[in-house]
Formats: C-alpha cells, sequence, structure tokens
C-alpha cells in the first residue's frame, strides 16, 4: 500500500508549489522569456516589391504607422524587409550610438 503524504504547514505548501510552478516555467523553451525571432511578417510584406535602400511604410504592433527603409536582414538574405526609423537594422541609427 502506498504511504500518503500530508502537508500540515500551509506555508511548506505554497513555497512548494511556488517552486515546482518556476521550474516549469524555467523548463518552457526560450526559459520563460520571449525568444527574438526576427522580422515581423509586416516587415516582409512592406517590401515585398521593393529593393534595398527603397523607402517602406508598415504597420506596427500596436496599429502605428512607421516610416523606414527596405534592409537585407541577417536572418534571410534572400529578401529584403522594412526597418522602422530608429529601429533594430536602422544604419542611419548606428552614427548616434557613440554619443
Amino acid at each position: 500500500m502506498a504511504k500518503q503524504v500530508t502537508i500540515k504547514n500551509p506555508v511548506l505548501a505554497l513555497l512548494l508549489g511556488a517552486t515546482v510552478m518556476a521550474q516549469v516555467a524555467c523548463a518552457q523553451p526560450g526559459g520563460g522569456q520571449g525568444a527574438r525571432r526576427g522580422p515581423p511578417p509586416e516587415a516582409y510584406e512592406a517590401c515585398a516589391d521593393l529593393a534595398a535602400g527603397d523607402s517602406c511604410t508598415m504597420t506596427g504592433r500596436r496599429g502605428d504607422t512607421l516610416e523606414g527603409s527596405c534592409i537585407v536582414p541577417s536572418e534571410d538574405e534572400s529578401s529584403v524587409v522594412c526597418a522602422p526609423e530608429g529601429g533594430p537594422g536602422d544604419e542611419r541609427d548606428s552614427g548616434r550610438s557613440g554619443q
């Protein structure tokens, strides 16, 4: 017959539960945190008929209109994506980083 374990201290039970939940969260892909997956589909769509260096406009995650330039992403050198002004991948912003 299996021995039944009873936890008599509710604080101990709460700590045990929190520990188990933290371990499960960390075991998820990305360690429980969002992992960067590259440009969103909207960035590819905005430059579908354009070339690297062309101006582009796309809708951001919050529904706002973003203007930028088409660039060749390091993740997929066979296509171009819209890089919003001042955002990641914007070469125009690289000169300001040393200030």
